[in-house]
């Protein structure tokens, strides 16, 4: 049979690491199509096959059911085509959904054009509209390229100017480097750009890697250039090495050196836990070193839990309760509750360190509120009342807030009187309000005035001022006067300020008798210095006397020093306050009088100053021009 029989399949949109693995099986699967099928699958398609050149053919082969039978037709009907008529059914496949079949189906084609034209294969598929199809059709050439010339088709990537599908095909032809030269991978990879390169792949790398040639991954990874790297890689290593032999890789560890020992260990025990945890139960017992001991022990207990949690909480609970023994709890805990977390819960009590226990009481009612949540809530109104509690009950509502906001406020207004009521309406009014802000805001307007209430009514016009500021506004100062009010308004304005500074400076006259006023001219100055510092300088250099408008100049101030010290200081002389601009001015000359001591010194002359700041001021510019010629 011809060369492109070994083709892989393209994997379309899958991650790095995933297409290592799914490389692997596809290439027994296609070696096996190599080696042709039985005579009785080809007799019972022969009836099918027809001459070249009618369009209809390739839509018979395809609808053959026999995937082996129909793989064996194509490749068959492909090795009769020329380069254009290849060209025209890849154009058409990869207009198709990209479905098993069409990307089997594109492998081969593929194969056979790069046979017959590999120069202007790529060529072609360069000048290809920028469309799904293309991405398709790139993705399988350099997979089939990639599984005959890895070294080749990945030079080449570099010719591809699409940034977005480049990382792909990247990760397709590494995978298949991989499978003939996995230290040729790693180099290839390491030789990209570190924005590119992707941890995920070199996981999957280093892990298949050693369960094949532990020795050879082992070294590689030792040549890792900076100890970082190599804790990393090792940890693959490992995992891929005690697939197959987990004491060699836990004795290896034992003895690897000191910066990646402690890691090292963690990783092979947790390896040898998954296979035989008793056998890593007793090696752990035997560890003397208290700190290892209970490192490795959490990291056993954790691997241990993934099978059988309730034989992983009893070793635990045979160690003295540190945090190590919290944090393996926690751990089991947290994957026990994604199975029965009814169980879980009842554990609770076993971790002795009140935050570890409130942060997995809240990853239970989490994953709980996922299978059941009435359940759920009952489970956490019966829980005696604390930090955990409150925070669990939220994270519940807020789960429930998502798919039925309504019916989610409704149960947080049941809890009045309860320690988690006010954060639970809050919290309702922010998701409800980010997903439908009229509906949320017709609910909270319907809210006792009490704190609650106004904290909703603040979440909510806060979520509305990320799509309509003015009307959130409006809204805010219609509120009774208050701190309710002045929450409100202090959010939409932050908002507002940050979508759009020059609109939101707009509404600042309306606050000239607010404690607000100061508040907001700072979110408007911040937001609009970084987003147009011309047209802020503008704004400020428009603004009345007030404290206000010496803290918006303060900003500038702090902006202007890096790119022109000259324009600091005209803005910390513009300051009112007489205190707050000799200190700026201050802070200008330190900077400004190290590149240019005459100009800082002339400025310093004109300033409005005492006469007693600006001989302070000259002295020190004295100074330090004199320490710098020296």
């Amino acid at each position: 049979m011809v060369k492109f029989a070994a083709v892989l399949v393209v994997m379309v949109a899958i991650p790095l690491g995933i297409q290592f693995a799914v490389a692997s099986k596809l290439r027994l699967e296609l070696a096996k199509l190599s080696k042709g099928v039985g005579a009785n699958a080809l007799k019972k398609i022969s009836s099918k096959e027809v001459s070249v050149g009618h369009k209809s053919d390739f839509s018979i082969i395809l609808a053959i059911p026999n995937r082996m039978a129909r793989l064996r037709s194509l490749m068959d009907y492909a090795g009769k085509l020329g380069p254009a008529e290849l060209r025209g059914l890849l154009e058409t496949l990869g207009r198709l959904p990209q479905e098993e079949d069409n990307k089997i189906a594109m492998s081969v084609l593929m194969a056979k054009l790069l046979d017959l034209d590999p120069k202007g294969t790529l060529a072609w598929a360069k000048i290809l509209p920028n469309t799904q199809g293309r991405e398709a059709l790139l993705e399988t050439l350099f997979n089939s390229w990639s599984s005959q010339d890895p070294t080749g088709a990945f030079k080449a990537i570099s010719e591809i100017n699409d940034v977005g599908i480049r990382d792909t095909l990247i990760g397709t032809t590494l995978a298949n480097m991989a499978s003939h030269d996995p230290a040729a991978a790693l180099a290839a990879l390491q030789s990209m750009p570190a924005g590119i390169q992707n941890i995920n792949f070199e996981k999957q790398l280093f892990t298949t890697w050693a369960s094949t040639d532990s020795a050879g991954a082992i070294s590689a990874v030792m040549g890792m250039p900076s100890n970082r790297d190599r804790v990393f890689a090792m940890e693959d290593a490992l995992q891929g090495w005690a697939q197959n032999d987990p004491k060699a890789a836990l004795d290896w560890a034992a003895s690897a050196p000191t910066g990646i020992r402690s890691s090292a260990l963690s990783t092979a025990i947790a390896a040898l836990a998954k296979q035989d945890p008793q056998a890593a139960a007793n090696y752990v017992s035997n560890v003397t070193f208290a700190q290892t001991r209970n490192d490795l022990m959490s990291a056993a207990a954790t691997a241990w839990g993934q099978n059988d949690p309730v034989a992983a909480i009893a070793w635990v609970n045979t160690f003295p309760s540190t945090p190590a023994h919290d944090m393996a709890m926690q751990n089991i805990l947290g994957q026990l509750s994604q199975t029965d977390p009814k169980a879980a819960m009842s554990y609770l009590a076993q971790i002795s360190d009140p935050a570890t226990q409130n942060q997995t009481m809240t990853q239970i009612a989490s994953n709980w509120a996922q299978q059941d949540l009435p359940g759920a809530l009952a489970a956490v109104q019966a829980l005696p009342p604390s930090t955990g509690a409150n925070a669990a009950m939220n994270t519940l509502v807020n789960t429930w807030a998502k798919s039925d906001p309504a019916a989610a406020a409704a149960y947080s207004q049941t809890q009045a009187g309860t320690p988690y009521y006010n954060s639970l309406i809050q919290n309702v009014a922010s998701s409800w309000g980010s997903a439908d802000p009229q509906a949320a805001l017709t609910w909270a307007q319907s809210l006792p005035t009490d704190a609650g209430g106004s904290a909703a009514l603040t979440q909510v016009l806060g979520q509305m001022a990320n799509t309509d500021p003015q009307s959130a506004w409006k809204l805010a100062t219609q509120l009774p006067d208050g701190p309710g009010q002045t929450s409100a308004l202090s959010n939409v304005m932050n908002k507002w300020a940050t979508l759009d500074p020059a609109s939101a400076a707009q509404m600042l006259p309306s606050l000239q008798d607010s404690p607000l006023l100061s508040m907001a001219t700072n979110e408007v100055a911040q937001n609009w210095i970084a987003q147009d510092q011309q047209a802020a300088s503008q704004w400020v250099d428009t603004l009345p006397p007030s404290p206000a408008r010496d803290s918006a100049a303060m900003q500038l101030v702090t902006v202007s020093l890096s790119q022109s010290p000259s324009t600091a200081f005209q803005w910390a002389a513009s300051i009112g306050s007489d205190p707050i601009r000799s200190s700026q001015i201050n802070r200008v000359v330190n900077t400004w009088a190290l590149t240019d001591p005459t100009a800082a010194a002339a400025a310093v002359q004109n300033a409005n100053l005492t006469d007693e700041q600006k001989t302070a001021i000259l002295n020190k510019i004295q100074r330090m021009a004199a320490a710098a010629s020296n």
